[in-house]
């Protein structure tokens, strides 16, 4: 059974290079495993392979500042992102990521700009959904 008892991809019975245990073909189990080695990886890892997925080099430089301040955030609450799995992130990390902008990193009302927080909350998103693209 997949990590987190998921089972990916459409069953297909007849396969050639056979088919596992509970009788899904391989092309299944190898997304599983797949899914098994991400989940081993730490954030910080994750991190920089979902800048290292983006196609803008623009982009890949305007995304750093606030994931590391994400990091600042997760910090804050005792995860560490150089160690953690990326199974400690849910998405209650990123609904407190706001306030936390807000109030803590920047207490002065006029800021963040609301386009840069419109930033900020954009490569959250991104990083988040590239977690569960993988």
């Amino acid at each position: 059974m997949c990590a987190g008892g998921v089972a990916y991809g459409k069953a297909t019975y007849g396969h050639k290079k056979g088919r596992r245990d509970d009788g899904g073909p391989h092309r299944v189990l190898y997304r599983c495993r797949r899914r098994a080695r991400v989940e081993e990886r730490t954030i910080e890892e994750m991190m920089q392979a979902f800048l290292n997925s983006l196609n803008a080099e623009h982009t890949r430089k305007t995304y750093v500042t606030p994931l590391r301040h994400f990091e600042a955030f997760l910090a804050e609450r005792g995860i560490h992102v150089s160690r953690d799995p990326v199974t400690v992130l849910n998405v209650d990390h990123a609904i407190d990521f706001v306030p936390w902008l807000r109030h803590v990193r920047f207490p002065d009302p006029d800021q963040p700009a609301k386009a840069t927080l419109q930033l900020y909350l954009t490569a959250i998103y991104r990083f988040y959904r590239s977690l569960l693209k993988r």
